[in-house]
């Protein structure tokens, strides 16, 4: 249903064929793209593993498991302090093991999860389908307009309808983008005997895909902190339809307040600035398009707040614009790894308030999509999430630079040797080999 904003084809291509399908599709003359050889090189993306020359493709690794260094139950992992992962460094395991664990464990009493994308063979969702099967309480929002998946999700949707789960497919003009998983155990207290009900969390920027995991970068979250627990089970309640537009006290929910807060924030940036406080923002997410978000950048940038960009595709803010856009850089990253992480940051005077989310500033994310924003609190992980998604990007040898004739100019930072990709997996898989 969506309109045509671009015809790519193929330079032999006959023009009156050209002239037919722009004029179909209302495309302008400057918005086709002849092009010489394939005009669609995702088709040949099964080539790559036809290819027997291992001097052609980056050597392989094996992603580090903390959870697996631990040794132990992953909810007492999770107990003890919240958890973050950096996938595809760290491996997207412990998320698995988390699903597996609940559906055999005899003291989870339910599981609520939100699906996307999550692939054909999922064990995912085969763990669900296992929980429902042991009597476990089973919710699952799942999205069935999810680009490219829309079968795969049907299908799912299906099996997990069969065995007996509550399936919901969302608010019908909402699509449902959030990454969320609950599930609430009941856990006994050894010195008193008595029971409780504890709930454990997962929240993620990017799919419950494993197959993704290994080339998307992404972080996932692990808590039992009842606050944030209790923001979650408000927004499952509001997407099963029991209730309506609760307030939440630590998440941020598109498409009620996701938006407000950002705005908020980046006002809180503004007035600190006028103060005479050196103010600052670092955004990092794969598109940037929406004009109520871009208008507040300016302004923060004619106030003087310093603003860095890692903006990974489509950027509609322009930068160079005098008395405007002076104070911002768009950044842009492309290696190994398909960066998808959404991450926010806010100088705040010196005391940087960090969030990540499912969101990218686009209109349809911040206002016609279900989506969430989680803060983080804990002082290590809130650093690890500055160090490794957002200071080592916008120094990054592999990036490249927005100009203000809208083009991009690679880095040419000489004081660094390597790329932020290559950095992070030597940090946190000292001897990739293994």
């Amino acid at each position: 249903m969506g309109k045509g904003v671009r015809l790519e084809c193929s330079t032999r291509m006959p023009k009156d064929i050209v002239q037919y399908l722009s004029t179909k599709h209302d495309i302008r003359d400057d918005c086709v793209f002849p092009v010489r050889g394939p005009s669609n090189l995702f088709r040949h993306i099964g080539l790559l593993s036809e290819i027997k020359k291992p001097h052609l493709k980056y050597p392989t690794f094996n992603p580090s498991n903390p959870l697996r260094k631990y040794g132990k139950s992953v909810f007492e992992w999770i107990n003890i302090q919240d958890r973050l992962l950096h996938h595809p460094y760290e491996s997207f395991e412990p998320v698995i093991d988390l699903i597996h664990s609940a559906s055999i464990d005899p003291d989870v009493l339910s599981i609520k999860q939100t699906i996307y994308k999550t692939g054909d063979q999922s064990p995912i969702m085969e763990g669900l389908i296992r929980a429902v099967q042991n009597g476990k309480d089973v919710t699952v929002i799942i999205e069935l307009m999810a680009r490219f998946d829309e079968e795969t999700n049907v299908n799912w949707s299906s099996k997990l309808e069969a065995v007996g789960a509550h399936v919901i497919h969302g608010h019908l003009k909402l699509k449902c983008h959030a990454k969320m998983i609950l599930i609430t155990r009941r856990e006994r207290n050894i010195k008193t005997n008595k029971y409780k009900i504890v709930q454990y969390a997962h929240l993620g920027t990017g799919n419950y895909s494993p197959q993704n995991s290994k080339s998307y970068s992404d972080f996932s979250f692990f808590t039992s902190n009842k606050l944030i627990c209790s923001d979650i089970q408000k927004i499952f309640s509001e997407l099963a339809g029991s209730s309506k537009n609760n307030a939440l006290k630590h998440l941020w929910h598109s498409p009620h307040i996701n938006r407000l807060n950002l705005i908020k924030h980046i006002k809180h940036e503004i007035r600190m600035e006028k103060t005479g406080k050196s103010e600052r923002i670092i955004a990092k997410v794969n598109s940037l398009i929406d004009h109520e978000i871009i208008n507040m950048l300016y302004k923060a940038s004619k106030t003087g707040v310093k603003i860095d960009l890692i903006v990974r595709g489509m950027c509609c803010l322009k930068v160079g614009i005098p008395g405007v856009s002076d104070n911002i850089k768009v950044h842009s990253v492309i290696g190994r790894f398909l960066e998808h992480h959404r991450i926010y940051y806010f100088g705040n005077n010196g005391d940087s308030k960090v969030f990540l989310s499912s969101a990218d500033w686009m209109e349809r994310n911040l206002s016609r999509r279900t989506e969430v924003t989680f803060p983080v609190y804990d002082l290590i992980l809130k650093q690890r999430v500055i160090d490794e998604g957002l200071n080592m990007m916008v120094h990054d040898k592999d990036s490249w630079k927005l100009l203000p004739d809208n083009t991009y100019s690679k880095n040419k930072n000489k004081n660094n040797e390597h790329a932020a990709q290559l950095k992070i997996l030597s940090k946190l898989i000292p001897d990739p080999s293994l």
